[in-house]
């Protein structure tokens, strides 16, 4: 679902922002396919990035600056925080953190 949000929102609005989204997963294995992933489709991806962690982990507490692939989010400038498919309490997680950015 992140792959498809973000492939939406590039086509749609990347002619008037920069888009760059970030996914967070807390399976590192999962983490590694995803990135690997979005930098074999090229261009399109270059924006998107998957995180290992929790929400509060990788958003709230934030993460280093860093735009290379290692998975690590440049979260300086959040603007929607969307929770497209979460587990257990991860929704009401996401709900909390974007409510307190």
């Amino acid at each position: 679902l992140t792959f498809s949000l973000h492939s939406y929102l590039i086509n749609k609005y990347a002619d008037t922002y920069d888009i760059r989204s970030r996914g967070i997963e807390l399976r590192p294995k999962l983490v590694a396919e995803t990135n690997g992933i979005a930098e074999e489709l090229g261009t399109g991806f270059d924006g998107l990035r998957f995180a290992e962690g929790t929400i509060e982990n990788v958003v709230l507490a934030g993460s280093e600056n860093d735009n290379s692939m290692n998975g690590k989010a440049d979260n300086t400038n959040l603007n929607v925080l969307i929770a497209l498919h979460a587990c257990d309490t991860a929704t009401d997680d996401a709900l909390w953190s974007g409510i307190r950015e």
